[in-house]
This record gives structure tokens, sequence and C-alpha cells, in this order.
């Protein structure tokens, strides 16, 4: 009884963090931010690319204009 508990915890912890890590927004392209759109960032890219991606609301608000991502986010 006590092996299927552990297993069961085991179980239910590895679904949790699979489903945090989901929730994450992933991380975008480096580049200069040129447009900021609520959660969205899009971004030029060294080869002359513009990508857009989803961030946090915190990288959201670092990332003005102009800045360089990732380095903005620190």
């Amino acid at each position: 009884m006590t092996r299927r508990i552990n297993a069961l915890a085991t179980s239910l912890a590895a679904v949790a963090a699979l489903a945090l890590t989901g929730c994450t927004p992933e991380q975008g392209t480096p580049g200069v931010v040129i447009d900021r759109e609520k959660r969205f960032l899009t971004v030029r890219t060294d080869s002359d690319t513009e990508e857009r991606f989803r961030v946090t609301k915190k990288t959201a608000r670092q990332c003005v204009r102009g800045a360089r991502y990732p380095d903005c986010t620190r």
C-alpha cells in the first residue's frame, strides 16, 4: 500500500512540474526591441528579420523600444 501512495505522489509531482513549465512564455530571439504590445515583444534580429513572441508582464515593462533583448531583462 505504501508503494502505491509513493508512486502516486511521485506521479502527481511530475504532472504538476510539467504543467507549470507549460505556463511560462518561451524565451524569444535576441535582438533590438522595435515594438511592444501588452505581453508581446517584436525584435529585429541581427539577420534583419522581425520576430514576435510572448513574454512575461515584468519583461514587457522592462524592455522598451530600442532596448536589446534579452539584456533588458537583467
